[in-house]
């Protein structure tokens, strides 16, 4: 990772856009707008691997580390870019999805190699 990846203050617009950017280019998808309602597996048909893909390129994207609990209850875009806003100290508390122990098997980075 370069120094200017780490050194970036990013906005929370920012990071919308960045997400919706990392989503079409890693799950080559481009059928419709990406807003935080959506789904990855019911809306955009992801599967394991593009979960898995995915997570690597926003944890290098934005500089961050996503454990498998975390991935397991990020399962919009919505709940990505609050998470990745509340890593990046854009948003004081933890979000309530990350707190309520909820898990959704095979969202992001959840079938991570060992």
């Amino acid at each position: 990772m370069n120094q200017e990846k780490l050194e970036k203050v990013w906005t929370k617009e920012e990071i919308e856009e960045k997400v919706a950017e990392i989503i079409r280019r890693e799950l080559d998808f481009r059928k419709l707008d990406i807003t935080p309602e959506v789904k990855f597996i019911d809306d955009l048909g992801a599967d394991s691997l593009d979960l898995i893909t995915l997570a690597w390129a926003l944890e290098y994207e934005f500089g961050l580390k996503i454990d498998d609990a975390e991935s397991e209850t990020l399962d919009t875009v919505g709940k990505v870019i609050d998470f990745i806003a509340w890593k990046l100290g854009l948003e004081p508390e933890r979000p309530i999805f990350l707190s309520q122990g909820i898990t959704i098997t095979g969202y992001l980075g959840s079938h991570r190699p060992v």
